[in-house]
């Protein structure tokens, strides 16, 4: 179909008025399951959630109500706590929003664990909760078990009674309760929770309706969950959240689902996103989708290359957005809009929110000075869970307004001539890796753990296609030398992957400032040369024999900025991670045109084993103009994967 004839068809839908439920200022003062229920009463029929199983909104409601009722009769009754942390251990599919809002209909909070991350972090994270219900399933109900503390109580979500009441709980929870506890990395090392309240939520959804529009004919993609506030702008205003899952769906394939599934609303990493328009062929368009929320810096060239690919309507967001503040600015960029500087700014202040800057004085910065950034406003965070001492450093309580709070954020930005606000970067060592915070003490405190480690220092650096990855500069103690391979697979038992560094570089010693503490100023300009070098691995570096393995390591080489690369080389151990993996993949997919799955291609993690998947599928879809290509690339395996090339070829 051509761009015309599917902006027509698009524009013709757009003469339909946009049915926008009104969502007064006075419901911010509510709580989330309030809202809900107005949004089911106007909706009831509407699509709510779209993924591996679909809900209405009042089936949604039923269903969570159900939950609710169940939470309630498993509290203990000589309990008198209320509004309490309920863990989550759930896959990234509809059960986890279901989750969500039955624990807040419960008069509870929840806290999402990451079911992938090691053992032992999921159990230091229940620990630092205090949670005494976990929710899972019957799938992840082991891993459960292994990480809940001795007190706390599993329940699995798909043995909830049938028979359950589905009629709404009633509710006495406050506005300023707390509604989720989402855990970040610490300055110190050790996780921390941050608290967002009802209140603060609602707001937010309150400002993303009013700024944006957002009504039940969209259609809002979740790709990842590590932003959940954008499950309740959905849910809150009668869209339909349509869920995407990148580990079982690929990359590659997310392009065509935003046009299959009609999606209008986009939030995802500036990483995933960029990686997105790199995939994208001349013609791709996408004529429903309206609103593109990447989260990271954003530069010029970002937004200049978007706009072939989009309708005329369709806009860009920029913003400042942090943990414990939330979103307090924002900016819509259109085709129109003029672009005078490479980064782009993050536009102006919300409303309700105020934002002023101090110099390295401490006094008000000028225009195009830098300052440290602090928020005043009464919608932020309320601190840390159970950790006041951090609170009290980080929010003060305004003294000229009474609820509200000054937050100090630890950025840093610049007032624009025009009044907006450009983000230049942290002070303290907190970065963003895929999407995720990342506290480079936490990784460093992690590494000290390892009797091979001496002394570290782990730096961000930005990758050539504007990824930012990890390096790790270690001294190693005496009598030790594991590889970069040994100390990667020990740190994967204790960090999630977007902690792990991509490079480990081993030195005789690091570098110090006159005052002895470490100069990672000098380590930061030393990265471009080390970053080229292959790490120490386990594996023996073997070249590419053949023609196919050659292109190939060429692909990794480009795409994980390492040379040289063996064809044994484990892809983990070279610092890849699930967004280089499907950039290879997307390259690999266009350089052979070829039909393989998505998830052929992730299982492999060596070029060798990549070359043996491509040629087994080759061979499987092969005519007489391709044998003889096949043929030689034949002759170049080694017997043993010529054999499993040839058994899985004969195989009927």
């Amino acid at each position: 179909m051509t761009k015309q004839i599917m902006a027509g068809a698009v524009d013709q839908a757009k003469q339909e008025q946009r049915m926008a439920i009104p969502f007064e200022r006075d419901e911010i003062e509510g709580t989330i399951q309030a809202r809900f229920a107005r949004v089911v009463a106007a909706c009831p029929d509407h699509t709510a959630i779209s993924g591996s199983v679909s809900y209405s909104y009042a089936e949604l409601n039923q269903i969570t109500n159900r939950l609710a009722h169940t939470l309630s009769i498993t509290d203990d009754p000589t309990n008198q706590a209320t509004n309490e942390p309920v863990a989550l251990l759930l896959h990234h599919d509809p059960d986890l929003i279901i989750a969500m809002l039955g624990v807040l209909k419960a008069g509870k909070f929840y806290v999402v664990l990451p079911a992938s991350a090691p053992p032992a972090r999921l159990h230091s994270l229940l620990e630092k909760l205090g949670a005494r219900l976990i929710i899972t399933n019957h799938s992840l109900a082991p891993l459960a078990a292994q990480v809940r503390q001795p007190t706390c109580q599993v329940i699995k979500l798909d043995e909830v009674p049938n028979n359950a009441p589905e009629i709404d709980l009633p509710s006495t929870t406050p506005a300023t309760a707390p509604a989720t506890v989402t855990y970040t990395s610490g300055s110190t090392g050790d996780p921390k929770g941050v608290i967002r309240s009802h209140q603060t939520i609602l707001h937010r959804t309150w400002n993303k309706v009013t700024f944006s529009q957002l009504s039940i004919t969209d259609r809002v993609a979740l790709i990842y969950m590590a932003n959940f506030v954008e499950v309740w702008n959905a849910l809150l205003n009668g869209a339909t959240l349509v869920v995407y899952d990148v580990a079982q769906q690929g990359g590659a394939n997310l392009a065509q689902w935003l046009i299959d599934q009609q999606i209008t609303n986009i939030y995802l990493p500036i990483e995933l996103y960029r990686q997105l328009l790199d995939s994208l062929p001349a013609d791709a368009y996408f004529p429903h989708l309206r609103l593109i929320e990447p989260s990271g810096r954003i530069y010029r060239h970002d937004i200049e290359r978007s706009w072939q690919y989009l309708s005329s309507e369709a806009v860009i967001n920029s913003r400042f957005a942090a943990s414990e503040i939330g979103r307090v600015t924002q900016l819509n960029l259109s085709p129109t809009t003029p672009l005078t500087s490479l980064i782009i700014p993050t536009g102006y202040p919300i409303p309700d929110v105020e934002i002023f800057l101090l110099n390295e004085a401490g006094q008000p910065a000028a225009a195009e000075e830098p300052g440290q950034i602090y928020v005043r406003s009464r919608y932020l965070s309320s601190g840390y869970w159970r950790d006041p001492e951090l609170t009290s450093q980080v929010y003060q309580p305004d003294p000229q307004r009474p609820g509200w709070q000054i937050c100090s954020t630890g950025d840093w930005g610049r007032w624009r001539a025009d009044g907006m606000l450009e983000f230049i970067g942290r002070k303290d060592a907190r970065v963003k890796v895929r999407g995720h915070r990342v506290d480079l003490g936490e990784v460093e405190a992690a590494l000290y753990q390892l009797p091979e480690i001496r002394s570290v220092a782990v730096v961000a650096h930005e990758h050539r296609q504007k990824e930012t990855y990890l390096a790790a500069y270690y001294v190693l103690a005496t009598g030790y030398t594991p590889t970069a391979s040994t100390l990667r697979t020990a740190l994967a038992q204790i960090l999630p992957a977007q902690m792990i560094p991509a490079l480990f570089i081993r030195m005789e010693q690091l570098p110090q400032t006159p005052n002895g503490k470490i100069d990672r100023q000098a380590l930061l300009s030393s990265a471009p040369n080390l970053s080229w070098a292959r790490p120490e691995l386990d594996t023996p570096y073997i070249a590419a024999p053949a023609t196919m393995e050659a292109l190939l390591v060429a692909i990794w080489e480009e795409v994980l900025g390492i040379q040289p690369i063996g064809i044994h080389d484990h892809f983990v151990d070279l610092g890849g991670n699930s967004l280089r993996a499907m950039q290879i993949q997307t390259r690999v997919m266009r350089q052979w045109q070829t039909t393989i799955p998505a998830r052929r291609l992730f299982e492999c993690t060596t070029v060798a084993e990549m070359t043996l998947a491509l040629l087994q599928h080759q061979t499987k879809q092969a005519t007489s103009a391709t044998i003889e290509q096949l043929i030689s690339d034949l002759e170049v395996l080694s017997d043993q994967e010529a054999a499993q090339l040839l058994l899985v070829t004969t195989s009927p």
